[in-house]
């Protein structure tokens, strides 16, 4: 479980990572990816679970960026985001910049 970071739970800068089981909860940004900040990366998730998450700008529960479609991906299998939420209110739960999800 992972709970409670102040400056997103989970980083991800130039990664390739593998999360499975696991438990993301009450995560804050002051910029963007509450619960998980990925860029330049490559992720997979298995039943990984996101709730309460939130960023003042992008991608509550998840923000994902890159400089094109190769560049950064997400795939998720029996994973969810939940009540999650951010100030543009333009991607609230998961935002992708640039990247594949």
């Amino acid at each position: 479980r992972i709970a409670n970071g102040n400056r997103s739970c989970v980083k991800l800068h130039h990664a390739l990572a593998r999360f499975e089981d696991v438990s993301v909860e009450g995560c804050t940004s002051p910029d963007h990816g509450g619960g998980f900040f990925i860029h330049h990366s490559n992720v997979a998730f298995e039943r990984v679970h996101i709730r309460h998450c939130a960023a003042a700008l992008n991608g509550g529960g998840v923000f994902l960026s890159g400089e094109d479609s190769f560049d950064s991906s997400l795939v998720a299998l029996h994973s969810s985001i939940a009540h999650c939420s951010a100030g543009s209110f333009e991607e609230s739960a998961v935002y992708v910049g640039g990247g594949l999800a």
